[in-house]
Order: C-alpha cells, then structure tokens, then sequence
C-alpha cells in the first residue's frame, strides 16, 4: 500500500513538473513575434477584468475567442451550463470548450472544480478541446488532474498573456489535432 502511495506521489510530481515545463515554453513564445520588445508587464493587464463581473468575464472571454478567429461562439454560463461556460469552432473546426473562472488572484481551482469539468466537457459539450480559463490559479492536485484527463490550463498569467493579445493558438501549443 505504501509503494503504491509513494509511486502515486512520484507520478504527481512528474505530472506538476510537465505542465511547469509546459507553461514555460508557451510563456517563452508568446511574444516570439516582435523579437527584442519588452514583454509587457502581465499583472498590470488584469485590473479590467478583476472588476468583472462572471457573466461579463464570459462575454470577454468569448470576445476574445472571436478576436482569436473561433465561430459559432456561444456563452452558455449560467445556473444549468453543465460546466461550459464558453462554446466555440476554432479555426480548424475543433469544438473548444470553456470553463471560466473569475475569481480573486489568491484563490485557486480546486480538485473537485477540475473534476466537474472533467465530468461535462467531453461526455457531454463533445469538447475536441476542454480548456480551463481563471484569472486565479491551479492547486498542485487539480494540475496533474488536468494533465491525465488532456484538460488545458489557462492560469492568471497565461490569461493575462490571452488579454493582452496573445493567439489563443498560442496558447494551445500543445492540444494539436
């Protein structure tokens, strides 16, 4: 029982420490293209929308979808989404699926938030992509549920990168078809 524990452990950390090299290599591209520009200050980005309310974080979110070249946007959010709160086409016609968390920075998704979407996105919205956008952050546990389950993250810096005008294909770096 205890080496299935320590091998438990052992496969978290390997799952945490994927998904830090990850956003590390998706935060060293995001201004790729004007080599040599200072990298605008991230936090600074965020005022606007921490004052959002969720329905208009939603509707900003599906903006920038539409920004990004998505069709067929639809915010769904509300009592009853079933854990979509975003749906769309992206440019290459995989149904993206949103779950959108606005939420003060100090607070963070938790398992059991990660598991509701885990849940709803594929069964039941048929997500091709299920991505997980907050202006907040991830515990350890619900990163590495993330990773065995192919949810894409989108934490407050990666969100602060989308608001500031990063591609949303950018950002899914890692989700090709």
């Amino acid at each position: 029982m205890q080496n299935a524990m320590i091998e438990t452990c052992s496969e978290l950390r390997r799952d945490v420490n994927l998904l830090r090299k990850d956003v590390h290599a998706i935060k060293a591209t995001l201004y790729e293209a004007a080599p040599g520009t200072p990298r605008p200050e991230l936090a600074s980005l965020m005022p606007a929308v921490d004052v959002m309310s969720w329905k208009q974080f939603e509707q900003h979110v599906a903006q920038l979808c539409r920004r990004d070249g998505c069709t067929d946007v639809v915010v769904t959010g509300g009592k009853g989404d079933l854990g979509a709160d975003v749906i769309a086409l992206l440019p290459d016609g995989r149904r993206l699926v949103i779950q959108c968390k606005r939420q003060a920075a100090h607070r963070a998704v938790t398992t059991a938030d990660m598991q509701r979407f885990i849940g709803a996105a594929r069964p039941e919205h048929h997500a091709d992509i299920a991505l997980y956008a907050v202006t907040c952050r991830f515990t350890k546990s619900a990163l590495a549920l993330a990773a065995r389950h192919g949810i894409t993250v989108m934490p407050r810096e990666l969100f602060a990168a989308w608001n500031a005008g990063a591609r949303l294909e950018t950002l899914l770096l890692n989700t090709a078809a």
